[in-house]
């Protein structure tokens, strides 16, 4: 999760001029994409848990 959390922050963060990140919208630009890679993360995490490997079953 950590991973995915970090690489967004990367991209949104790269994709932006300085002057843009301090504006609001730029703050929520941020947090979206934080929340939805936090949100993708852990469904997979989920998923994986509830469906054994095809080598497992």
């Amino acid at each position: 999760m950590l991973v995915a959390v970090g690489s967004t922050i990367l991209l949104v963060l790269g994709d932006m001029q300085d002057s843009a990140l301090m504006t609001a919208l730029g703050w929520q630009t941020i947090g979206v994409s934080v929340l939805k890679s936090v949100l993708t993360a852990a469904a997979s995490f989920l998923a994986r848990l509830s469906t054994p490997p095809l080598s497992q079953r």
